[in-house]
């Protein structure tokens, strides 16, 4: 009998789990008034101080494919958490984890675009319904709302689509951590550039004291530790079976919302929330079907 290991889904799920925290960790840095590119500049950078030690010796290993793919993968990854912390300046975590989830329906457009990749009749209905959940998430005052920062995180889950469906494509055959530092040290330089250039000027209201725990955590755990982590969990498991796992995110953080009390839970976020999350794990279970399992 072969020997399965579950490395691939544990490693995938933890990082659902870590992500989910680290919407609570991202909505304190701006309570403290850390602007969006001053906390993906900081803890990208410790981030990658804390994976320098690990991966220095192999770094001069780094192929020209490695390269590339990281810096590609890493600015993919920036964008993603950019419109995410700005998104989540005008809107509750629950919504902003719930909308980032998305994501994950949106890779199979783009997989069909960049990869020649097939898109069924599934995929349609899941966003159809995925819409649905979405308008009575933002269901208010006898109508439909989106505000600026629904629209922020749709931009971010976009971004966050392209890194999955770009590392999936091309990360099979590259060291995982080699990988994760360049896709570090890359978001770090972008994120450095998009705060001297746009944020600088708020540096005065940021309350460093405070704040900086909470920056500390979003490096070591859902930064540098669960960018290896998926990069990891993905070289070993399925892509859909990938994908179910990693959209657990948005519902640990919204349960970690509701739980610490930022937000109450409301029918709203119950029944738009749950119809969200189900259109996503439905569609990638029903796609799981047919992938060939993973080789561990």
């Amino acid at each position: 009998m072969a020997n399965h290991s579950h490395s691939g889904e544990i490693a995938l799920l933890t990082t659902a789990l870590i992500w989910g925290s680290g919407f609570i960790a991202v909505d304190y840095s701006l309570s403290c008034g850390f602007p969006p590119g001053l906390i993906n500049m900081l803890r990208f950078l410790i981030g990658t101080v804390f994976l320098l030690p690990f991966v220095a010796k192999s770094l001069k290993k780094t192929s020209r494919a490695e390269l590339i793919t990281g810096i590609v993968a890493g600015f993919f990854f920036f964008c993603g958490f950019l419109f995410q912390a700005q998104g989540m300046t005008t809107i509750e975590v629950s919504s902003n984890a719930l909308l980032t989830a998305t994501n994950l329906l949106m890779v199979p457009f783009i997989a069909g675009v960049f990869f020649k990749e097939k898109i069924g009749i599934k995929v349609y209905i899941a966003v159809f319904i995925c819409f649905l959940g979405m308008s009575i998430l933002n269901w208010r005052d006898g109508g439909i709302h989106f505000r600026i920062g629904d629209i922020l995180t749709l931009i971010c889950a976009l971004s966050f689509a392209c890194h999955i469906a770009y590392l999936g494509h091309n990360a099979k055959d590259k060291d995982p951590m080699r990988l994760t530092f360049l896709q570090m040290f890359t978001v770090a330089a972008f994120a450095s550039l998009y705060f001297v250039i746009v944020e600088s000027d708020r540096i005065q209201i940021t309350h460093f004291t405070n704040g900086m725990a909470a920056i500390v955590y979003l490096a070591a755990f859902p930064s540098a530790l669960c960018l290896f982590l998926q990069t990891f969990g993905q070289r070993r498991t399925a892509t859909s079976k990938s994908a179910i796992l990693l959209s657990f995110e948005s519902l640990f953080g919204a349960v970690f919302s509701v739980i610490l009390g930022l937000e109450p839970l409301t029918v709203n976020l119950l029944i738009g929330g749950t119809i969200v999350l189900f259109s996503v794990i439905w569609l990638e279970w029903s796609s799981g079907k047919t992938d060939s399992p993973a080789k561990n």
